[in-house]
């Protein structure tokens, strides 16, 4: 790969790592830590290591993080953009393995 596209894609990597930085509830995950701390062939070991949430859990987490949204939250419209973003997720990891 050309050393341009490999530098530009590094400082574009950083601003977005830096850009999550801003939310506490990602900067002071167990994950983040983790990925930080332990050498790049453990990562996955480790965190496999994680205790896995249950859905009840995830939402609660969740709430915590967003109190203001419970009110006014749409399930529907709510799955219909999670649906979106997984999509355009796996679109997004097909051309990333391409490089």
């Amino acid at each position: 790969m050309d050393n341009k596209i490999i530098e530009m894609r590094q400082k574009l990597l950083n601003k977005f790592c830096l850009s999550l930085f801003k939310f506490p509830f990602l900067r002071d995950s167990e994950e983040l830590k983790i990925f930080l701390k332990v050498d790049l062939q453990d990562v996955k070991k480790e965190l496999g290591k994680l205790t896995e949430q249950n859905t009840e859990e995830i939402l609660n987490k969740y709430k915590l993080v967003f109190p203001d949204n419970e009110e006014n939250y749409d399930a529907e419209e709510g799955r219909k953009k999670i649906n979106e973003f997984q999509n355009f997720f796996k679109k997004a990891l097909i051309n990333i393995k391409v490089y």
